[in-house]
């Protein structure tokens, strides 16, 4: 067929004459089920659930009979195939299906399924290329509907996208599978690293180091190291406090009434405030009148490490002050701890204090937590050597952790930067790879 004719000719020359249509790259939904398949014929479905921001949940990808299947079971996927979601294209629930499948593969009708044209197309990047911002801007602005926008195949068919010959679009897609694997890995090893710390806090925190430096043998094991308490078993040495016995607890706005937003003014932290570093997040926080933050200033100041604990909407979920010029949300409690402040962090974190909070909450119809239950929760607190000990372990792993999430957000900033470089033609790939490849030690 002549389709690909006009697609090459476009690439005679550099500059916008590189831009084209999906249509010129690749086919649409090439393949569908039809109404006489077999109802015993079994296939994994790739539904809209299983996609999210550019990656297929493989274990959400369920095995189903066509019998059983719903009516959108229908588009027929291969390898190399890249999946536009075209419901709420602002959530680029966009796939790729990657070799090393066996089993048939169906998509639901509301992804367009794009099959590249091997000659002139490299499927890999085409996938990049959906998650553009450019094709992101595009689908946003072809979408129709208020509760559900969506854009139909046609739309995706006329998407422009900037495309390089063939090998060059392969070099770009091996850039930026590299990045992504590099990506996946951290966030994996992030994930393991955290389960070990929820290990690791919940074995400090009820059985403790001993004298030795070792982690105390649990109850089963040596119960005359244990005694009772209100919050269970706990080693014979420690102590339960209320935790205003060990820390200052702050209604930063006893009034209850949240100030007046302002363009132009002083960051009102709450909970969800803090990123992904712990750090607050000014740009997005809401904004309220210096004469606000006086008012609180007057009252109490802050110090770095002060934790804020959520008490109205959001429970729980401590977060650590830094240095800064800002005032706390009327939905927050500021507690300043007088001892032991590092281990008080890590045990407003744990399953026994969850479990307290659970307790005062479910006997009412709306979440909150007032001040004085707040002062009253209970805490196991150990001698001070032992609790530094098990700060000092807690916040190595903690730090840890935090140096693979901060590479993590970097990995995923030279991500973006290298998509909008080389998926519009602003850096070409070759000379990039040129210039790695002559700065990398022989």
């Amino acid at each position: 067929m002549p389709r690909r004719e006009s697609c090459s000719s476009i690439w005679r020359g550099w500059g916008m004459s590189e831009w084209t249509t999906i249509a010129e790259l690749a086919d649409t939904n090439p393949g569908s089920l039809p109404a006489n398949t077999d109802r015993g014929f079994r296939f994994r479905y790739i539904d809209l659930g299983s996609v999210d921001d550019g990656a297929i949940d493989w274990q959400r990808v369920q095995y189903i009979s066509y019998k059983d299947a719903p009516s959108r079971a229908r588009r027929v996927c291969i390898t190399g195939d890249a999946l536009f979601g075209t419901v709420r294209p602002n959530l680029q629930s966009h796939g790729y299906v990657p070799g090393g499948h066996i089993d048939p593969l169906v998509a639901s009708t509301g992804f367009t399924v794009i099959r590249a044209h091997e000659d002139v197309a490299d499927g890999r990047y085409i996938f990049f290329s959906l998650l553009s911002e450019n094709i992101l801007r595009q689908s946003v602005n072809a979408a129709v509907g208020s509760n559900y926008p969506a854009v139909t195949d046609r739309d995706v068919r006329q998407f422009r996208l900037f495309a390089p010959p063939v090998e060059q679009q392969s070099k770009i897609a091996d850039v930026l599978a590299s990045l992504d694997t590099q990506i996946q890995k951290t966030e994996a090893l992030i994930a393991k690293l955290e389960k070990v710390k929820e290990g690791l806090l919940q074995d400090l925190l009820t059985r403790g180091i001993d004298e030795n430096g070792q982690l105390r043998p649990s109850p089963e094991q040596a119960p005359e190291l244990y005694k009772d308490s209100p919050l269970g078993l706990i080693p014979i040495s420690w102590e339960i406090r209320n935790l205003d016995q060990i820390a200052d607890v702050v209604d930063p706005q006893p009034d209850h009434r949240t100030p007046p937003a302002v363009e132009d003014g002083v960051p009102y932290v709450g909970i969800g405030d803090f990123d992904s570093e712990g750090a607050i997040d000014t740009a997005s926080c809401r904004k309220v009148s210096f004469s606000a933050y006086e008012k609180q200033k007057s009252s109490f100041s802050v110090t770095p490490g002060d934790i804020i604990y959520g008490k109205i909407g959001t429970l729980g979920r401590p977060k650590k002050l830094p240095n800064g010029t800002y005032a706390l949300s009327a939905n927050v409690v500021l507690i300043q701890p007088s001892s032991y402040k590092a281990l008080l962090f890590y045990a407003l974190n744990s399953s026994r204090t969850e479990k307290q909070i659970l307790d005062i909450t479910n006997t009412t119809s709306q979440p909150a937590l007032g001040i004085e239950k707040v002062r009253k929760l209970l805490f196991p607190i150990p001698e001070l050597g032992e609790a530094e000990e098990i700060s000092i372990r807690l916040e190595k792993l903690s730090d840890c952790i935090q140096r693979e999430a901060s590479r993590l957000i970097s990995l995923n900033l030279i991500k973006q930067g290298l998509m909008d470089d080389l998926l519009t033609g602003r850096v070409r790939v070759t000379p990039l790879l040129d210039q790695a490849q002559a700065t990398t030690p022989a």
